[in-house]
This record gives structure tokens, sequence and C-alpha cells, in this order.
């Protein structure tokens, strides 16, 4: 069944500056990966836990059908709840988080993010999809909004 499963999905970052300015407004498409059909398929039997969590890395290799984590995750694995997730009754799920000023870009850590994820637990879990895209680079002012769309019905 996982391999007639043709889920797949968009993946779009607003990034604010301090005074609520878009500085980024990109989309970019993921890879539901093995771990992620298995849940969906897990869910159809009403078992296995939520999606829930967005992670954030700096990892730039390609995401492959067989991944479980992003390639290098942020230090101490950044991962926030969402602020919503929304049924949006076409076959689609969106789910939306925000990485606010103090998250991402703190104790040290300044490289661009580079990847992305989405989890259902705050750590460890099941990784749904990832994706890597060119870097973005979070200042100590700026939020990352992360909107993160599956597509069930993929063709």
């Amino acid at each position: 069944m996982r391999d007639k499963l043709k889920a797949k999905g968009t993946v779009h970052f607003y990034m604010y500056d301090e005074k609520g300015t878009v500085k980024l407004d990109r989309t970019q498409p993921n890879l539901v990966v093995d771990t992620g059909l298995n849940w969906i398929i897990d869910r159809m039997l009403d078992t296995g836990t939520l999606m829930s969590h967005m992670s954030i890395g700096t990892g730039t290799v390609t995401p492959v059908a067989g991944n479980t984590t992003l390639g290098t995750p942020t230090p101490g694995e950044v991962r926030r709840a969402y602020d919503s997730a929304t049924d949006n009754g076409d076959s689609t799920i969106t789910w939306q988080a925000t990485f606010p000023t103090d998250v991402g870009n703190t104790n040290g850590w300044s490289a661009a993010i580079t990847e992305a994820g989405l989890f259902n637990a705050g750590a460890a879990g099941v990784m749904l999809a990832r994706t890597t895209f060119s870097e973005i680079n979070k200042g100590d002012n700026d939020t990352l909004v992360i909107t993160w769309t599956i597509d069930l019905n993929a063709a």
C-alpha cells in the first residue's frame, strides 16, 4: 500500500523583522518519507501520535525516502509545537509553527537554516516529511513562520 500512496507537500517560509515587515516569502517542495507514509497508514487504523512539531537544521543532503530525522538539527534539536493544524477539506492538511526571535538563533548558534522536518513529537518520534533549501539567515530579531501542507491526493 505504501508504494501506491503518493503523498507530497509544500513548505512555505515567511520571515519577519522586529517591525513585522516581511523579509522572506518562499515556497519549497518536500518529501514525505517512508516513516511518514507508515504513519499515515497507522492513522487510518487509528493508531499513532498526531503530528505536532516542526524542526529546523543546517543539513544540505537531499532528502531520501529512508530519512528518519534531519541531517543536522539545530543544537538541542529546536522543535516547535505547531500553532495550528487545518484540514483543508480537499485531501490536504496544513500545519503552521512559529520560530520566534529567541528560537533557532540562540546559544551562539548562527548558522544558516537549510532544512526542516515535520514530526509527531517534541523529541525523537516519527518524521512525516523533510525538505532542504537554499539558506535562510534568521537574525536575532527575526521571526520565522513555517506553513507545511501535505496533499494525500498527489498525482
